[in-house]
């Protein structure tokens, strides 16, 4: 009985596992196959940039709304995260350091770095799927989300551990633009 078990959580555990190959960066990891997003997601569902984000600018988190309404700076935090969404529905998720001096030297190669998903529509919502750390071991998986920071103005709103997070947008330069492949 125990063997069984131990057995059934094996092949389950195997099965789960998706081949990854590791970016530029040494870190983050990608699917090995270039086709992931296709059988996972565009072959099932309409997969399309949000509405009203600039597909030419980087948003990274500036500062939290606590839910009492009073602004909180991010003085604790050494990294925050950023997005940028791409033409194909793609996007990618950036941690930088949010003292960096200037976002003009970031380098956003998605080949380098960033944790990739893609906006997709299902029963009428958009989702973001993302290929991310799924355990603490170290395993990456695909995670659908029903949330992700919608456009509002110039900026991206978008809930964080119980507060509400409001993403600055910076306006990318020719070097910073790349594309997304998946």
């Amino acid at each position: 009985m125990v063997k069984g078990k131990i057995f059934g959580l094996l092949v389950l555990l195997l099965a789960s596992c998706i081949p990854y190959r590791k970016l530029d960066d040494g870190i983050k990891k990608i699917p090995r196959n270039k086709d992931f997003f296709t059988k996972k997601i565009r072959s099932k569902y309409d997969v399309h940039p949000p509405s009203g984000v600039d597909l030419n600018a980087f948003y990274y988190m500036d500062y939290c709304i606590l839910p009492n309404g009073t602004k909180e700076q991010l003085y604790g935090e050494i990294v925050v995260s950023g997005y940028i969404f791409y033409m194909n529905g793609a996007v990618n998720r950036f941690g930088v350091d949010k003292d960096i001096e200037s976002l003009d030297s970031l380098n956003l190669d998605p080949n380098y770095t960033g944790y990739r998903g893609v906006i997709y529509e299902e029963d009428g919502k958009e989702k973001l799927a993302m290929f991310v750390q799924i355990t603490g071991y170290g395993e990456y998986g695909l995670m659908k989300h029903l949330g992700y920071p919608k456009a509002q103005g110039d900026s991206l709103v978008g809930s964080y551990g119980g507060k509400i997070a409001v993403y600055k947008k910076h306006i990318l330069k020719p070097h910073q633009i790349f594309q997304a492949d998946w």
